[in-house]
């Protein structure tokens, strides 16, 4: 049940991301019929302009307050991204409005690539990290863990939401906005400025895509120039699920997807019904040759999704935040050279403290592609970790 309850929580966290993105898209495709797929992007620009803030205010002084750094962050991220997405609109759309809409599609795939490349350039190829400004504090409920930072996420979305609906439903822009919607001419003819209209949307969803970025950038500690496609793609998953074009569908949409799948990740584990849990410790180590700071991290998820994928019978991968209650540790070491990789794992029994087995992995370092690696590394991990529990059992 612990497991359960872990799961949907980290649904509800996620959701509440996805769901802020998701309103950027029903919006703009409320209005004016346009599946802006550079949105993801802007979300990205986000979480890299709150990061670099970020960093820059701890390295300057770590004795810097959350709130500070956060405050400062999203002063920059939100003006930013609404100057990008009010650009997008003025430059790439407006002058596509009565073109076919294949037109305008292509011509936000195209902004999309051209915010990727002006990121990469801005920022270059490698993760920025994240600086930890929240006190890593945990709740527990029912067995299961909520840290101050998934409530923040969660609460600051709620309100976000709530305000939204406000907006639409209490205001005179909100009044234009759904007029508009409603019939372009006719509202045109009411009086209403179709083109203040259409970028105030565009400013409204970039500023979530702001929040939503820095919540993205917080939440897994590292942004990178790719993020915001997946990212982009299932938030519209998420708005189409709850039919885009409605904000209250584009919220519901974002909670019921990443909570279909953290039911899926629960459903997996009570199929195999297992009697050991392994948890799997935060990676250690040196990573400072490769492009790719959180290399650590990325490669904790890999392992786990390998090993998940073919786990033995009768054992489980605890969730995240949840392995007091495992029995076995899979503890992992990562040291680089500009040459070489080599990753070491220690199987070790949680209730004696004895070495099960021990592993060692060497590949070579590409610091212009570390997913082959990655995934090599998780790979020959997986292998020895189910080699292991098959002679432990």
């Amino acid at each position: 049940m612990d497991i359960f309850i872990q799961q949907l929580i980290n649904g509800v966290t996620l959701g509440s991301v996805y769901a802020l993105v998701a309103l950027g898209y029903t919006m703009v495709y409320g209005i004016i019929g346009l599946i802006n797929f550079a949105h993801g992007d802007v979300v990205m620009i986000g979480a890299m302009a709150a990061t670099t803030i970020a960093i820059s205010l701890v390295g300057g002084d770590p004795s810097a307050s959350a709130f500070m750094v956060l405050g400062l962050g999203l002063l920059v991220s939100v003006p930013l991204c609404m100057a990008v997405g009010w650009t997008a609109e003025r430059v790439a759309y407006r002058p596509l409005r009565r073109a076919p809409r294949l037109a305008a599609l292509i011509t936000a795939i195209g902004v999309s690539i051209i915010l990727q490349n002006v990121a990469m350039m801005g920022w270059g190829r490698n993760y920025l990290n994240f600086p930890q400004v929240l006190s890593p504090r945990v709740f527990e409920i029912f067995g299961a863990r909520m840290s101050t930072l998934q409530i923040a996420i969660v609460a600051i979305a709620a309100l976000i939401m709530g305000g939204l609906l406000a907006v639409v439903h209490k205001t005179r822009l909100g009044t234009a906005m759904r007029a508009t919607a409603q019939n372009r001419e006719v509202a045109g003819l009411m009086g209403v400025n179709i083109n203040t209209v259409i970028s105030a949307a565009f400013l409204i969803g970039s500023a979530l895509a702001a929040v939503a970025g820095m919540m993205v950038a917080t939440y897994y500690g590292a942004s990178q120039y790719t993020m915001g496609f997946m990212l982009g793609l299932k938030a519209f998953t998420a708005a189409v699920l709850g039919g885009i074009g409605n904000l209250v569908g584009a919220m519901a949409g974002g909670l019921l997807a990443t909570l279909a799948v953290s039911g899926a990740v629960w459903a997996q584990g009570a199929v195999f019904r297992p009697q050991h849990r392994i948890a799997i410790e935060r990676v250690q180590g040196l990573c400072e040759y490769i492009l790719f700071p959180k290399f650590d991290a990325g490669l904790r998820e890999s392992f786990m999704a390998e090993v998940s994928n073919t786990q033995p019978k009768g054992y489980s991968i605890a969730a995240p935040g949840s392995g007091d209650g495992a029995d076995l540790l899979a503890r992992i070491s990562v040291r680089q050279t500009p040459r070489q990789t080599v990753v070491v794992v220690n199987l070790v029994d949680r209730g004696g403290g004895r070495l099960l087995w021990s592993g060692q992995f060497v590949g070579a370092t590409d610091t212009n592609d570390y997913l082959p690696l990655q995934r090599a590394l998780a790979q020959h991990m997986a292998r020895g970790l189910r080699k292991a529990l098959a002679e432990r059992a």
